[in-house]
């Protein structure tokens, strides 16, 4: 099986650009981060640089989701094989999820809540009340771990893992991968 895109999934702060990274070094492939690329796309059509969460903020969800989808028409349209992290809700949309099956191998970092509970106290998401942490981080991760694990075709638990551990877990599954 010849790969050309390994798409990483997963809750935001299960560790997709921090393994990705390493992944795409261990392979010698490109790698793509679809918050990266917003931030491009944003300058190119805003002419302002701003991080990601600040374009989420000034244009909201609907602007933000459709740069999103740029974000992922963009990465999978690189003909070289690559590693992409995807944002943690770019698979809400149908069609991002329907480019990132039709090119990659779809990875799901799967994290517990207690170990995203612990990433999310040392650095809270904007988008939740960091008072009502545990219930909305529960209420998130009931919404979306379904998701990603309908749709990935390797599933890697993350927890109590180094990154090394986590892209010789991957490279592992993917190997197997390659023999069926």
């Amino acid at each position: 099986m010849k790969l050309k895109h390994i798409a990483l999934i997963g809750l935001k702060s299960c560790g997709k650009t921090t393994v990705g990274q390493a992944l795409a070094k261990q392979l010698d492939y490109r790698y793509n981060d679809t918050d990266q690329i917003i931030e491009h796309l944003y300058v190119d059509q805003a002419g302002e640089r701003l991080d990601f969460r600040s374009i989420y903020q000034k244009l909201g969800n609907d602007r933000f989701r459709q740069l999103e989808t740029q974000a992922i028409e963009q990465a999978v349209a690189n003909r070289a094989p690559s590693v992409i992290a995807t944002g943690g809700g770019s698979l809400l949309n149908q069609h991002n999820v329907e480019k990132l099956v039709q090119h990659s191998v779809m990875i799901y970092l799967k994290a517990s809540v207690d170990t995203l509970k612990e990433r999310w106290l040392a650095r809270p998401p904007s988008f939740i009340n960091p008072k009502n942490l545990s219930e909305e981080l529960s209420n998130y991760y009931a919404k979306r771990a379904k998701t990603y694990t309908g749709i990935a075709t390797i599933t890697i638990v993350v927890d109590e893992k180094t990154p090394d551990e986590i892209v010789t877990d991957i490279i592992m599954a993917l190997n197997t991968l390659a023999k069926m």
